[in-house]
């Protein structure tokens, strides 16, 4: 399922996006806060393949980030529970020249939508670190809620356990929060 609005568009990830991947994946500002750590093509094969692995199985929906006909990133909606109607929006990276450009939150914002006006999802949850100031700031930016800390929740690419920050967006408040997103993005 391809989303668009405006110059970006979620095109279905593919094995033959990781020629335009790898152009910016083995940035090391990119892994900093990650529980993994691309750093050549062997281990990005092995991760767009667990990707696609997650999408067959149908507990996974992965893009890339396409600003204009540019491939800027990749992101997805995980651990999908359809029964339950949750899932995790997350595994979002962006190549470092386009971080804090309006790419992010559009893609946030198509995800969500999708998530809660075609899923008919009731909840996503959102992860990161919380030493990532940056990520924890852009995820309170599209008015998710910090409903927990998990304190020594997962190991990272460095061998530490991170605490983790988990933030969640329920389909009672989606209205109010797509009326501000789009506010947001048409700044």
């Amino acid at each position: 399922m391809m989303l668009q609005y405006t110059t970006i568009s979620l095109i279905p990830l593919e094995s033959k996006h990781i020629l335009m991947l790898k152009n910016f994946a083995f940035d090391n500002k990119l892994w900093e806060f990650g529980l993994n750590k691309l750093s050549n093509v062997d281990e990005l094969e092995i991760y767009i393949s667990n990707a696609l692995t997650n999408v067959e199985k149908k507990n996974a929906i992965v893009w890339v980030i396409q600003k204009d006909k540019e491939i800027v990133g990749t992101t997805r909606l995980a651990n999908i529970d359809y029964n339950g109607k949750t899932a995790q929006l997350g595994w979002t990276w962006i190549n470092p020249k386009y971080q804090g450009t309006k790419s992010n939150k559009i893609s946030k914002y198509l995800i969500l939508q999708y998530a809660f006006e075609k899923l008919n999802l009731n909840k996503i949850e959102l992860k990161t670190d919380t030493l990532n100031t940056i990520s924890n700031k852009a995820i309170l930016s599209i008015g998710a809620k910090l409903e927990a800390t998990l304190e020594n929740d997962i190991k990272t690419w460095r061998g530490n356990y991170r605490d983790t920050n988990v933030y969640t967006i329920e389909k009672n408040d989606w209205q109010n929060i797509k009326l501000q997103l789009l506010n947001k993005i048409e700044r």
